[in-house]
C-alpha cells in the first residue's frame, strides 16, 4: 500500500488552516479524503470515502463538536483520529480521550509534529506490521 491509498480528512472550521493542511497533507504524499467544516459535513464525507484517518479539530461550525463528529466517524468507517486543537485544557483532553485518538497536537504545530503524528497513527493503525 503506498501513501497515495490511504485517505485523509480534515475536519477543520478555519478555512485557511483546512487549505494549509490539506497542502501539507499533499506534500506528505497522501490524498486528501475531503475537507469539511461540520459535524454533518465531515459525517458524510466519512460515509461516502470511509478515510483511515481524520485530523480533526474540537471547535467546528454548528452544536456538534469535533469529540462527538470523532467518535460517529470511527462508528462509520474506523478511522484513527488525530486532534489539532488550541484548547488543551485537562477536562478537554480527557473527554478527547474516550476517542482513543492517535495524537493530540495543540495549534499553533510544527509541520514536522504533524507529519510524525501521521506517519505514527498510520504505522500504529493502519499499515500492515
Amino acid at each position: 500500500m503506498s501513501p497515495k491509498d490511504l485517505q485523509i480528512l480534515i475536519v477543520e472550521d478555519e478555512a485557511v488552516v483546512a487549505m494549509s493542511i490539506k497542502q501539507l497533507i499533499g506534500i506528505y504524499g497522501y490524498s486528501v479524503a475531503g475537507v469539511a467544516s461540520n459535524f454533518s459535513d465531515a459525517v458524510r464525507i466519512a460515509e461516502e470515502k470511509l478515510p483511515d484517518l481524520v485530523l480533526m479539530d474540537i471547535k467546528i461550525k454548528g452544536n456538534k463538536d469535533g469529540i462527538e463528529a470523532a467518535n460517529k466517524i470511527k462508528e462509520i468507517c474506523g478511522a484513527s483520529v488525530i486532534f489539532l486543537t488550541a484548547y488543551s485544557s485537562k477536562e478537554t483532553i480527557d473527554k478527547c480521550m474516550s476517542v482513543n485518538p492517535s495524537a493530540y497536537i495543540v495549534k499553533p504545530f510544527k509541520e514536522q509534529e504533524l507529519r510524525n503524528a501521521i506517519s505514527n497513527a498510520l504505522i500504529k493503525n493502519i499499515l500492515p506490521s
